[in-house]
């Protein structure tokens, strides 16, 4: 008796210990799945481990990079270098080989060196054997390549998207070149999500006839599970109108902590134009904005470490999701989503439009006149000063400033620009203007 209970304890402990580490959905998409022919690289980074996420452009041996990291580790969960190579992952728990230590190492030393998805399999294949991998790495490269790498400590299978029926591939955390018997029973969750997400770009492909960058970041706060009950459908009144939900078998979890889409470019394109459209917090309480790797490096401060060792979006971002949170698991869905339309969800989506639509002028502009780094400066300088504004408005009971007709410097303005630096002569009277000297920059008009 004393040994079977202690067997069972053992079992329970091994399970606990699978369960504790980190359960990603990655997608890749080939440019053939694309209404513009760029191809899309995503990831939806869960983790039980409350690290915070960085946003980091550095230079590294060969590349420069752009990438999500985690202190404690520092090593890469996701991004892309100025090659046009971009990797993504997500751990498997398929293999035989359960010491996934090396994950995010890969994907550090993939960046570093890697041009093509050709030399990542290069990579692998001169790594040292046995490598402490258990991974399926997502891979893009400038020449229109998209592929998944199940990855183990001897070897690994390569599938690429252009060869698959829709021109896409989904993973979870279970390997398809592995055997997947029972897999929805040792483990569900990673079977739901897997299911979850392969219906939603289905049914999105159907629809529209292709998959777009707005329907992946959609998918990183999707809110309907396994059974096909969308939890909108259900949505209570108000945020005061209490409606706890065990919000496990969703994709949009408590443990998810970053989401990140990475579009790639046309051949021959600039490789520069590879942007990251990355949500560098979490997804249900944190903006979208886009990350693109400049001469000078630039970033929005919003999203660079600051003296406490914190990014402003990520801990915006921690503090709205645990005020949603009765406990690990539930969710009061009142406050992040209702009829009302005053959830911290739809309050972020709303503050996010703008950013998207600037963003996406931006990129136009770019792929038609070429990378300026005093645009990009200047667009995410009004993402610093538009996030700081709507925080504040939408969360924590703030004013509007520096509206027109409220501004208190006796300098008057004489110019009007937008955010690409063009002049405005017709300016509305409710416009959002940034005051700099006798000139007005219009953030919203």
């Amino acid at each position: 008796m004393f040994m079977r209970v202690f067997r069972l304890f053992i079992l329970l402990v091994c399970f606990a210990v699978i369960f504790s580490t980190e359960a990603c959905t990655i997608v890749a998409v080939s440019g053939k799945a694309t209404a513009d022919g760029r191809p899309l690289l995503f990831k939806l980074r869960d983790s039980n481990a409350d690290y915070n996420i960085k946003t980091k452009i550095g230079i590294d041996n060969k590349h420069t990079c752009f990438c999500q990291y985690s202190i404690p580790d520092g090593y890469a969960l996701s991004g892309y270098n100025d090659a046009g190579f971009a990797i993504v992952n997500s751990h498997s728990y398929s293999f035989s080989n359960t010491d996934g230590s090396w994950n995010a190492y890969i994907m550090q030393l993939a960046l570093e060196n890697c041009s093509t998805v050709d030399d990542f399999e290069q990579l692998l294949n001169s790594t040292h054997k046995p490598m402490p991998v258990t991974s399926n790495y997502g891979v893009m490269d400038a020449q229109g390549n998209v592929a998944i790498f199940e990855t183990g400590a001897y070897s690994f299978v390569r599938f690429n998207a252009n060869d698959s029926d829709n021109g896409y591939l989904v993973r979870t955390n279970h390997s398809l070149s592995q055997d997947t018997t029972g897999i929805h029973v040792l483990h569900p969750n990673s079977h739901q999500r897997f299911y979850i997400a392969s219906n939603y770009l289905q049914d999105t492909l159907v629809e529209n006839g292709y998959i777009s960058k707005e329907s992946l970041l959609n998918l990183s706060r999707c809110l309907t599970n396994y059974h096909g009950v969308d939890l909108r459908d259900y949505a209570p009144f108000d945020e005061n109108s209490p409606y706890y939900v065990y919000l496990r078998y969703y994709l949009l979890r408590r443990k998810s902590t970053s989401a990140m889409l990475i579009q790639g470019v046309l051949p021959n394109e600039n490789t520069n134009l590879t942007v990251a459209w990355t949500m560098a917090g979490p997804p249900m309480s944190t903006v979208t904005i886009p990350f693109v790797i400049t001469p000078g490096k630039t970033l929005p401060q919003k999203a660079m470490v600051a003296v406490n060792n914190k990014t402003w979006l990520y801990d915006k971002g921690q503090q709205l999701k645990n005020s949603m949170f009765v406990d690990s698991l539930t969710i009061d869905f009142a406050k992040l989503y209702n009829l009302s339309g005053t959830g911290n969800l739809q309050k972020i989506c709303r503050i996010e439009e703008e950013i998207l639509r600037l963003g996406d002028d931006l990129m136009n502009q770019m792929r038609s006149t070429g990378l300026s780094d005093n645009d990009v400066a200047t667009y995410y300088s009004w993402v610093d000063y538009y996030l700081e504004e709507q925080y504040s408005i939408n969360f924590y009971g703030g004013l509007p400033t520096n509206s027109i007709g409220t501004l208190n410097d006796d300098v008057p303005i004489t110019e009007y620009y937008d955010l690409l630096g063009r002049r405005v002569l017709n300016v509305k009277s409710n416009a959002l203007v940034k005051k700099v000297g006798n000139k007005g920059i219009i953030l919203i008009n």
